[in-house]
């Protein structure tokens, strides 16, 4: 996220520099439009802007900056803003008591740890609404790629899916995540069987597929392991990232500041998702037990 945004800003700055260079007759203190002021600007907006609807259209959605905002810091409780479309007037309310030369608090609202780093510059401690992002992607060298392609594409998904999970999730794995893993495990057999009933019965085979209950079949079975054995990878990763870097916060007193409390963020916002990884990963042997125990009940009767 925070590479695109970079990326973004680099590609912006070698246009209007360009822009400029060809211009003849340029204000006086454009003669200084540098690569560092240009990335100081587009983060300001970048960081201060908020979304409300459009007075003139209530459906649709505009960016706006609200100065006030800028002086008030984060807490996490509830968002007390509110937009009055009848007035075109947007009216904010403390979360608590203020007494004379007390901050002022606000909850900034829903979003991830890593937006928080990106658009405000820290991590929040606590979190509630903090998800992370889990990247599947299906091999190039797959011998059965295209088969795969074709029946995730049937269902409306690409060959690589970063679909953003919290423990917190209300089903674990989601539709999508399901889908995913099934055709990632799926023999030629399976794949070219479902995409004949996909193209027959879309709705019944498509359920089957998205279905967040799994049976005690090899390929759900299957589908459960992949799940787990890539966020265990995607765990190791992250822990090995925390240790190399352990070294490297040094204190405020020896070095840059603003540096050593960014890593210190960045820290902080990994181990987040390998906390959130773990739960996540409990939930779903919590999935692969209720898998177990309908199959007990399944094979009783």
């Amino acid at each position: 996220m925070a590479l695109n945004a970079f990326r973004s800003i680099c590609r912006q700055y070698a246009y209007f520099f360009l822009l400029l260079e060809k211009t003849k007759t340029l204000l006086g203190n454009m003669k200084f439009f540098c690569f560092s002021d240009y990335c100081w600007a587009v983060s300001v907006v970048m960081s201060r802007n908020n979304r409300v609807p459009d007075p003139d259209c209530p459906e649709k959605e505009i960016l706006c900056l609200i100065p006030l905002w800028d002086m008030i810091n984060h807490r996490a409780g509830r968002v007390t803003t509110d937009v009055k479309i009848e007035t075109k007037t947007i009216e904010f309310s403390a979360m608590e008591a203020c007494p004379l030369s007390s901050e002022i608090f606000m909850d900034y609202g829903c979003r991830t740890s890593a937006e928080f780093l990106l658009y405000c510059g820290f991590v929040p401690p606590f979190n509630p609404h903090h998800r992370t992002p889990l990247i599947l992607s299906l091999s190039k060298f797959d011998k059965l790629l295209e088969l795969r392609t074709g029946l995730l594409c049937r269902l409306g998904y690409t060959s690589e899916i970063s679909p953003l999970v919290s423990s917190s999730d209300v089903t674990i794995p989601s539709p999508e995540l399901a889908c995913f893993a099934r055709v990632f495990v799926m023999n030629e057999d399976d794949l070219r069987q479902y995409a004949e009933e996909v193209e027959n019965d879309f709705i019944s085979a498509s359920k089957r597929l998205l279905s967040t209950e799994f049976e005690h079949t090899r390929v759900d079975t299957g589908a459960l392991t992949f799940l787990e054995t890539r966020i265990d990878l995607l765990i190791k990763k992250y822990t090995s990232n925390l240790a190399k870097t352990t070294g490297k916060v040094v204190t405020t007193g020896s070095g840059d500041g603003n540096a050593n409390f960014l890593r210190s963020q960045c820290r902080l916002l990994c181990e987040q998702d390998i906390a959130l990884l773990r739960a996540y990963r409990d939930a779903l042997l919590a999935t692969r037990k209720r898998q177990h125990h309908r199959s007990a009940v399944s094979t009783a009767d």
